[in-house]
């Protein structure tokens, strides 16, 4: 079943059984979230207009790879081992404290998080590995990618981390604390809160199968309501402190205006059954692949990591935004 038209999911979280199905809306617990969202959906309005007058949504590409990111959002190259050698080896102490934190965490009996996996890599704490990651990127032609896509005359290397996950990602499977439902299966599904002008890399530093919890998109969906009123709020609301799957801010999330009862990161929330769950899982683009396999994607899109359930998968998430 195919989606009604492009958009990004609305889901009646009125009849939700996590949702209205347990709450009743309140109208001072509406004023408290509105409170906290008002000066996040100003700033995500500022981010927006901004990127309407610098890009205005005209992709460009100049090669058969920048041609499958504009028309699908995602398209993939393989490092060369010049590149992928300095930043395997240069991640593996990384990964060892990951790993240490990953085993204190589980010892403990303490919820694993996805912070709890993740080491960042910046240009002081880890400065070998840091320019190792910006040769990769210019060798590669991400960066020049990058720049062509936003009409830019050159970017640069935002951010990047070392993600570490293994088969017990509580995240995926732990959404509610007080009602037992079963996760569907567009849990993780989401679009990035943060709205400005950026390309993100999934970098696989091992192999990744279908067991390892692969890197997945939703084709196209990055064009879905671009520069829509419905995205300021989603990233607004996943920017504020309110995600939290609680029972009061569950019950908060019912109490805002039903136009603003959406999130940036859905994908937990949709009904296992629904038209749209079966069409995104069907759409998905699940990019399985080898170590340096370098998976670019416009973080509009709908997209996220799969569930680990066998082995582990070490990645490196990396941001390019283009430099005016």
């Amino acid at each position: 079943m195919s989606l009604p038209s492009p958009r990004l999911p609305r889901i009646d979280y009125r009849s939700h059984p996590a949702y209205g199905g347990m709450f009743e809306p309140h109208p001072d617990l509406g004023r408290a979230a509105l409170a906290e969202l008002e000066p996040l959906i100003a700033e995500a309005r500022e981010i927006e207009a901004d990127k309407q007058a610098r890009f205005g949504y005209r992709h460009g590409h100049s090669d058969p790879v920048g041609e499958a990111l504009v028309r699908d959002g995602v398209a993939a190259v393989q490092l060369a081992p010049a590149s992928l050698d300095p930043i395997q080896q240069g991640s593996r102490a990384a990964f060892e404290v990951i790993a240490r934190r990953l085993e204190a965490t589980r010892a403990s009996g303490e919820r694993v998080k996805y912070s709890t996996a993740l080491e960042t890599v910046g240009p002081q704490t880890h400065p070998e590995l840091w320019a190792a990651v910006e040769r990769a990127m210019r060798n590669s032609g991400a960066l020049e990618l990058t720049a062509t896509y936003f009409g830019a005359p050159a970017a640069k290397v935002r951010s990047a981390g070392l993600l570490l996950n293994q088969p017990d990602q509580d995240w995926v499977r732990r959404l509610y604390r007080d009602i037992e439902m079963d996760s569907p299966p567009t849990v993780g599904f989401h679009i990035d809160s943060n709205g400005k002008c950026f390309v993100k890399a999934v970098l696989y530093l091992n192999e990744v199968g279908p067991e390892q919890g692969p890197f997945g998109l939703v084709p196209g969906s990055h064009r879905w309501d671009e520069g829509s009123q419905d995205r300021i709020f989603r990233r607004a609301y996943d920017k504020s402190m309110l995600p939290t799957r609680s029972a009061k801010l569950r019950r908060m999330f019912l109490s805002l205006p039903e136009e603003m009862q959406v999130k940036a990161e859905f994908g937990g929330d949709m009904l296992p059954d629904s038209p749209e769950t079966l069409a995104l899982v069907r759409d998905e683009f699940v990019v399985t692949g080898p170590a340096g396999q370098l998976n670019l994607f416009d973080p509009e899109a709908i997209h996220r990591g799969g569930d680990v359930r066998a082995g582990e998968r070490r990645v490196m998430l990396i941001t390019m935004g283009p430099s005016w």
